[in-house]
């Protein structure tokens, strides 16, 4: 695990915190496979608190990436974050001074046997810009492989 290639939301003690630790390398030739990333997940939600092992994609944080800069200028902005095996959902919106609440979902397993933990985080605009760099080292090093073009 790399403790610089890390991404959080974080204020007043609660965070929640995302450490890609290396790809997933699937026996296949298939372009989607290439782009798995296990991923430790850490929160910290008023008292509670855990870590867990999560399998997201180069896709999804990307996708985060991309979302969290147009908020940087939107400040009444809202934007929804879901990976695609359900382990994190974020919702952040702006209340159009800078300020923003996230609200965010945790689920240790995909499926209905899941243990969720669910609070929110609020921030203010200067906090984005880092976690916009942040995202981008994350996936300047994981980056989407394959033919995957956005349209």
């Amino acid at each position: 695990m790399n403790e610089d290639l890390e991404f959080q939301i974080k204020s007043d003690g609660d965070f929640v915190k995302l450490n890609p630790a290396g790809l997933i390398y699937y026996d296949s030739i298939l372009d989607w496979d290439k782009n798995w990333i296990r991923t430790v997940i850490t929160v910290q939600g008023g008292v509670f608190s855990g870590k867990y092992n999560a399998d997201l994609t180069t896709f999804d944080f990307d996708n985060l990436k991309c979302d969290l800069e147009k908020l940087y200028d939107n400040l009444g902005g809202e934007m929804e974050f879901d990976d695609l095996e359900g382990f994190l959902s974020l919702k952040i919106v702006g209340d159009g001074t800078g300020n923003f609440v996230a609200e965010v979902t945790c689920n240790d397993a995909p499926g209905i046997y899941s243990s969720e933990l669910s609070f929110q985080i609020s921030f203010d605009q200067t906090y984005i810009k880092d976690m916009v760099r942040r995202l981008d080292e994350i996936t300047k090093r994981h980056p989407v492989v394959g033919d995957f073009k956005k349209s």
